[in-house]
């Protein structure tokens, strides 16, 4: 999901900045008296993460000791604030769970029952869907396809309509489909079953009995310690800034909790003392209803042969994950506050860390360090030719580079894109731009509502040009392969009144992003020196468009590209704005 001009959908399972990491010196969760072997690989993987882009903050506790709380990268750059356990984030799906407690909450309280149709507590639930349980919804087995959206706005007999409009995939209760439409519809149960608002509800059966105080909901004004989420340069909102235009069906329920690290953590430890539900409904939520989800929460046996439980989110700005392991009595908890990690890799990794086995994601290398004259002398901006170039800054004891350009993203290291995937992105573009719906929803990837390129292209780009005026054409300016079968395409759009960017995303030829707020760049990279004048990219998982062994040396008069197995390319600069790079 993403603002208006946007869609992204998932599946959700579980001058520049110098860093800042910051340790939060006024926990009150338990200290260890030593610092483990296991903590301190996981401080170092940490550290280097955060050189190569990782911002956000870092929780876990393991039998009672705190393994690791810190913040790590800028919670606000602009104000110089650095992120800490303390510092507020969105948790997006991982808004699941909570929904979820509030559900059994009323179940407690004799309300609702699990086995109760929607129709007992939702208006204007059609004949077809009225088979759908409370249980359903919860466990993701209400047989609408993962497609069915539509329910915008406050009012929720218009929600109810908009989400069960579509045609059932299945039965009721046969087989898994990750639904956000059906945690919408959950809030409005809380809401009808209880007499208050699902916001006030939470706040008064879940926050207020596990001690929140700072928690809260997108859109909340006086929310203190809130992180700034950050796509490259840009900053694009702040965690109780509304990414949906506001708290209506179109996201309640299913995402929109703000809170901390540790407050999420204070919750959890609540949750599981039965100081927010009886132990024995925590127990039914999660235990598994299918092979990998509970009631609102996601269930997955480890490689030791435990349990793993909890939850992931992903919204625009903020990425969360969070994973509670009750049979070996630990809780890791890892919020992100910037595009292009996926976090997954980092809480896997840090689980394998803090059990003592190998990860299974890619570790940073090993890197060495570099005076502040010395990364100053790389900084400026690289020219290659009249529709590529380079811009390089200091940042986080290496260097961030900005390409511009289809081959200046092949000089950061991007797999160079063939023409299908581009000349899709034109044709969404001008089929927008002729208010022709009919193109976009052939190519559109399932999971997208079906009734969004009519909202595209009735809405969202008149808007679009009543703000930069009349259209008058359009260039590629950067395409790049960002996993398997997912390409990215920028391109600048020309109005009268400036030359804003889209970005198009194609997941096996189906859309799954366009989002009229496009980035500055066409690829952006933090690279750190591991010697002899080579600066390093770093992949996050083992494919995709920045692998492993990927080096970049600059040259007077060129940029080399050193790819895997010894392959040199040589990008000759046509001018640049910075001193000889220093020998």
């Amino acid at each position: 999901m993403r603002a208006l001009a946007t869609v992204l959908l998932g599946l959700l399972l579980f001058g520049p900045a110098r860093r800042a990491v910051a340790e939060d010196k006024a926990s009150d969760a338990p200290k260890a008296s030593k610092m483990s072997g296991a903590a301190k690989a996981i401080e170092a993987y940490l550290s280097a993460c955060a050189r190569f882009g990782f911002s956000g903050s870092v929780l876990i506790v393991r039998k009672g000791q705190t393994v690791v709380a810190r913040g790590y990268g800028m919670a606000d750059r602009k104000a110089r604030v650095p992120n800490t356990p303390d510092t507020l984030f969105e948790i997006a799906s991982a808004t699941k769970p909570f929904t979820a407690c509030a559900v059994m909450k009323l179940v407690e309280q004799g309300k609702l029952a699990l086995d109760d149709s929607i129709a007992k507590h939702l208006p204007d639930v059609p004949e077809d869907k009225r088979a759908i349980t409370v249980r359903h919804l919860l466990s993701h087995r209400s047989g609408m396809p993962r497609s069915a959206g539509g329910g915008r706005g406050p009012d929720l007999g218009q929600a109810v309509r908009g989400y069960l409009r579509a045609r059932p995939a299945r039965q009721p209760g046969v087989s898994f489909e990750y639904w956000n439409g059906g945690y919408a519809l959950l809030a409005g149960i809380v809401e009808r079953a209880s007499g208050r608002s699902y916001m006030d509800f939470c706040q008064k059966h879940l926050f207020e009995p596990a001690g929140l105080k700072s928690a809260g909901f997108t859109g909340d004004t006086d929310l203190p310690r809130q992180a700034v989420g950050y796509s490259g340069k840009t900053a694009v909102r702040k965690a109780a800034g509304h990414p949906y235009g506001s708290y209506g069906y179109q996201y309640r329920g299913m995402g929109g909790i703000v809170l901390s690290a540790k407050e999420l953590l204070q919750f959890m430890d609540a949750l599981h003392a039965g100081r927010v539900l009886l132990p024995a409904s925590v127990k039914l939520m999660q235990t598994a209803v299918t092979k990998h989800y509970g009631l609102g929460w996601g269930i997955a046996p480890t490689k030791r042969q435990t349990r793993r439980v909890g939850h992931g989110g992903d919204v625009r700005g903020f990425h969360m994950q969070m994973q509670r392991f009750p049979d070996e009595d630990a809780t890791i908890i890892v919020m992100c506050n910037v595009e292009g990690i996926p976090l997954y890799t980092v809480a896997w990794n840090l689980e394998a860390l803090l059990f003592g086995q190998k990860p299974s994601y890619p570790m940073p290398p090993a890197l060495v360090s570099l005076d502040q004259k010395t990364l100053d002398g790389y900084a400026g901006s690289y020219v290659i030719d009249k529709k590529n170039r380079i811009l390089v800054e200091r940042a986080d004891g290496g260097l961030r580079v900005y390409g511009d350009g289809r081959k200046a993203c092949e000089v950061l290291g991007a797999k160079p894109v063939s023409e299908g995937p581009v000349k899709a992105a034109i044709g969404v573009i001008e089929a927008t731009r002729r208010g022709d719906a009919a193109p976009i929803e052939k190519i559109l990837m399932a999971g997208i509502p079906t009734t969004w390129p009519d909202h595209l292209v009735t809405l969202i780009w008149p808007a679009h040009v009543k703000r930069w005026g009349a259209f008058d054409g359009m260039r590629v300016i950067g395409a790049r392969t960002i996993g398997r079968g997912r390409t990215s395409v920028l391109v600048e759009l020309r109005h009268a009144r400036g030359m804003p960017r889209v970005k198009v995303v194609l997941q096996d030829g189906k859309l799954n992003i366009f989002d009229l707020n496009g980035p500055r760049y066409s690829v952006s990279r933090a690279v750190q020196p591991v010697g002899n004048g080579r600066f390093t990219t770093f992949s996050w998982i083992s494919w995709g468009s920045a692998r492993p062994g990927v080096a970049i040396r600059f040259e007077k008069g060129a940029i080399l590209l050193d790819r895997p197995g010894g392959q040199t390319a040589r990008f000759p600069i046509a001018a640049a704005k910075v001193p000889a790079p220093p020998r």
